[in-house]
C-alpha cells in the first residue's frame, strides 16, 4: 500500500513540475512540490509503521537496511522533510513568488530556529548511524 502511494505521489509531482515548466503554469510547480512532500511523508510513515527502511541504491551496491529505532528516526526525518516541503510550497504560493526572498531575509535576521532544526536533524542522523551500525 505504501509503495503504491509513493509511486503515485512521485508521478504526480514529476508531471506537475514538468507541466509547470512546459506550459508556463507556475501554480503547478507548487502542486508538484506538495506531491513530493506527501511522498516524503508516505516514506516516513512506512518506516515508522513497519520499523524498517532500506536506504541506498541497488546499482551502486551501497544499500543499508535499518530496522527498529534507527528506522523510526529515519522515518521521522522523512516526515520533517515532507512537512517542510509542504510548508515552503504553501508559503511561496501565498506570497505570490516573493516568498523566497522573505524566507532568506528571515533566516538572516533570526538564524536561531533554522540552526536548532538542523542541529536536531544532525543529532538524529548521528544516532541513526551509531545505533544502526
Amino acid at each position: 500500500m505504501f509503495r503504491t502511494a509513493e509511486i503515485i505521489f512521485a508521478i504526480i509531482g514529476l508531471l506537475a513540475v514538468f507541466a509547470s515548466d512546459r506550459f508556463s503554469i507556475p501554480d503547478l510547480m507548487h502542486v508538484g512540490i506538495v506531491a513530493f512532500g506527501f511522498m516524503a511523508l508516505t516514506i516516513g510513515s512506512e518506516a515508522i509503521v513497519t520499523r524498517e527502511i532500506v536506504v541506498g541504491s541497488r546499482r551502486r551496491g551501497n544499500r543499508q537496511t535499518y530496522t527498529g529505532l534507527p528506522a523510526m528516526l529515519q522515518g521521522i526525518q522523512f516526515n520533517l522533510l515532507g512537512i517542510s516541503l509542504i510548508g515552503i510550497s504553501a508559503f511561496m504560493y501565498l506570497t505570490d513568488g516573493s516568498g523566497g526572498r522573505e524566507i532568506f531575509l528571515q533566516f538572516v535576521r533570526r538564524p536561531g530556529i533554522p540552526l536548532v532544526v538542523l542541529g536536531v536533524l544532525f543529532l538524529m542522523q548521528a544516532a541513526i548511524v551509531l545505533v544502526g551500525s
